[in-house]
């Protein structure tokens, strides 16, 4: 690899993974933002830079255009000290994408050409660039595409995945592995976008103020009308709050009178609370019935060590007779 350039210590090679990995993680952030037209442009500046660096890294000559002329070659190669344009910004010309794939798919062994998603991602950056055209729909097919490409430029590389998207991980790996429903895809966006928001939140905090601040947001257990209750959220891991329909599951309260065993009555020992929806007072994630099954608290059995029996058994009978006499 070549490690000598003449601007700075790192070489071109090294320069473009390094803005490769920024652009992906911010094409990430805004994906689970939905802001579309940073998403497009970002992610395909990703996509062609970490190409470049593949073939900057066997060698810098080999990402120069033609119109570039010497002045490009010595500046990439570095030798811009010998350039008649000083300045590496204005001499470099280098390849445009669609060039890039030509060329990296002749230096890699077992090669992958881009799917149609890829393509259409560089399509979609070049219209709103060049003609203000407006970013618009795929974009789920477009992020699993792209990550699948991207991985075997990281292996060529040996980068981990987990140093190049950061945060976002996970997410971009589950839309490698497959296309994702536009319901799931969405849930991802909504998970991506809480865990953003925690690490920022927590990122300005030490240890001690971050357990004082997750102590005042952690959720009380189940009361009156116990249609709440914690769940570990899917994003931080913190409880959140599912709100829904609770369902009382009775079981019949013994007692012993002259050596005799009779039921005395019932109380209240697991609440089945079908859920509706989902809050995270730690991270903002707020999760929909649609999204409930997705992150697997779609319905929640609590025990007796969840709530106050006593207090669980009497507003449950009470609701019984509101029930009995609703027949009148």
């Amino acid at each position: 690899m070549n490690k000598i350039d003449s601007v700075g210590s790192e070489s071109v090679g090294e320069r473009l993974l390094a803005s490769s990995k920024f652009f992906a993680r911010s094409a990430a952030a805004a994906y689970s933002a939905e802001s579309w037209d940073v998403f497009y442009l970002h992610l395909a500046t990703a996509v062609e830079q970490l190409v470049k660096s593949v073939l900057a890294q066997s060698n810098p000559s080999f990402i120069a255009s033609k119109e570039g002329g010497f002045d490009s070659l010595l500046h990439l190669c570095g030798r811009g000290d010998r350039a008649r344009t000083p300045e590496f910004v204005v001499a470099v010309r280098t390849i445009s994408a669609s060039e890039s794939f030509d060329r990296v798919g002749r230096l890699l062994e077992s090669y992958r050409e881009p799917g149609q998603g890829v393509r259409l991602l560089i399509d979609t950056r070049n219209g709103i660039v060049h003609a203000g055209i407006r970013a618009k729909g795929q974009s789920e097919a477009i992020l699993g595409d792209a990550a699948r490409y991207v991985d075997q430029l990281l292996s060529a590389l040996s980068e981990r995945p987990q140093d190049y998207w950061g945060d976002a991980t996970d997410m971009v790996a589950d839309h490698a592995k497959r296309r994702l429903s536009e319901m799931e895809a969405a849930y991802a966006r909504k998970l991506q976008a809480a865990k953003d928001y925690f690490v920022q939140v927590v990122s300005t905090m030490d240890e001690t103020d971050k357990g004082i601040y997750l102590v005042a947001l952690t959720p009380a257990h189940p009361q009156d009308p116990f249609d709440l209750a914690p769940a570990a959220c899917p994003a931080c891991g913190h409880p959140g709050v599912v709100r829904g329909f609770p369902e009382a599951e009775w079981e019949p309260d013994w007692d012993v009178a002259d050596g005799e065993a009779y039921v005395s009555g019932a109380y209240v020992n697991r609440i089945h609370l079908q859920s509706d929806s989902f809050r995270c007072p730690v991270c903002r994630l707020t999760l929909e019935r649609q999204d409930l099954s997705f992150a697997g608290i779609d319905d929640l059995t609590l025990t007796e060590t969840d709530y106050d029996v006593a207090e669980a058994t009497a507003f449950f009978e009470r609701q019984l007779r509101q029930d009995d006499w609703s027949d009148y």
